[in-house]
């Protein structure tokens, strides 16, 4: 139980790395879905686990409800924001940060 509490601790300060390194949009948007597939997802099998050996079911039923919802939502937000910012008419080298 406590490896997937660092599983998803280092995956999530691993994304939050790539989003303040990350150059433009897209490699921002890369590093955001690590932060939700690799990061959340293994700290909330973590809760699971372990309101499931408290005998606390009724919380283990609203994690695994969020589990459900952050996996058909994460997705089609991301290539929401992906193809919005593929579609927008602004140059990608223009707003690449750090320069």
């Amino acid at each position: 139980m406590d490896i997937f509490f660092l599983i998803g601790i280092f995956f999530s300060l691993v994304g939050v790395i790539g989003i303040m390194r990350g150059k433009n949009i897209y490699q921002r948007i890369q590093s955001s879905m690590i932060i939700y597939s690799l990061g959340a997802f293994p700290i909330l099998i973590a809760l699971c686990v372990y309101n499931l050996y408290l005998g606390k079911t009724s919380i283990f039923i609203k994690i695994v409800l969020i589990i459900i919802i952050l996996f058909l939502t994460i997705p089609l937000i991301n290539s929401i924001l992906l193809k919005n910012s593929y579609n927008s008419d602004i140059n990608i080298e223009d707003i690449i940060v750090g320069q």
